[in-house]
């Protein structure tokens, strides 16, 4: 954001009377970070981000933000653009306690992140000859989420497509994902509204009035989003 742009966003927000203050924005703001220290091949065992093309990019930004939005109850951010579900509590670095909620949505025809980056390696000649760099793309929800390198980050799914809907009152954020795998996205079901129906999956998360956890539905039961345990609890 511009000087002037950060100044509106941020008189807007704090001055709004609005239960909750909803920020749309096209680019994601949890850190994306792989852990790849363990991979045996040099130089690339090293911590990457995995976009800066968003605001891994601007991180100092990113906190100057988040730390202003303390000032402001019942924050969400809604994102996409990235081509993948995720959800979590960007967070500012340091100060975990000073976070807010933020829910990834993919595109319904869009293909899918993960998809991206298997092909990026499949073309690129460097990233082509390393062993195990298309498995890495493959398996790169489990590099996000299967380490404590991201902790904010309590959902993902980069291989399908879909949508989100939202269902809001005073007292909770209610936000569904609605995801179908990428094969059945590029199939015609014209016609045939079941059947279509069918292939979602789907996953329910809240995000209750006066508070800045995630929570996410496991069977009715809504269990919360612990970032020190990275587990849902």
């Amino acid at each position: 954001m511009g000087e002037a742009q950060r100044e509106w966003f941020l008189s807007t927000m704090k001055g709004s009377t609005s239960t909750w203050k909803v920020w749309g924005t096209e680019y994601t703001l949890m850190p994306l970070v792989i852990d790849l220290t363990s991979f045996p091949i040099e130089p690339f065992n090293q911590l990457y981000y995995m976009n800066v093309d968003q605001w891994d990019g601007f991180s100092p930004a990113r906190d100057a933000l988040l730390g202003e939005l303390q000032a402001v109850d019942n924050v969400v951010a809604i994102t996409g653009d990235i081509h993948a579900f995720y959800a979590g509590t960007p967070m500012v670095a340091g100060a975990p306690e000073q976070k807010i909620v933020e829910l990834v949505g993919a595109g319904i025809s869009s293909t899918p992140f993960q998809s991206l980056l298997v092909l990026q390696v499949a073309a690129d000649p460097t990233l082509s000859s390393l062993p195990g760099a298309g498995m890495l793309a493959s398996a790169i929800d489990a590099l996000f989420t299967g380490t404590t390198t991201n902790p904010h980050l309590g959902f993902a799914d980069s291989s399908r497509n879909g949508f989100v809907s939202v269902v809001v009152d005073g007292a909770a954020f209610n936000a569904t994902f609605h995801m179908l795998s990428e094969d059945v996205s590029l199939t015609d079901y014209e016609g045939m509204d079941d059947a279509l129906a069918g292939k979602f999956k789907r996953e329910k998360f809240q995000v209750k009035a006066g508070q800045r956890d995630l929570f996410r539905d496991f069977a009715g039961t809504f269990k919360r989003w612990d970032p020190t345990t990275n587990t849902w609890v």
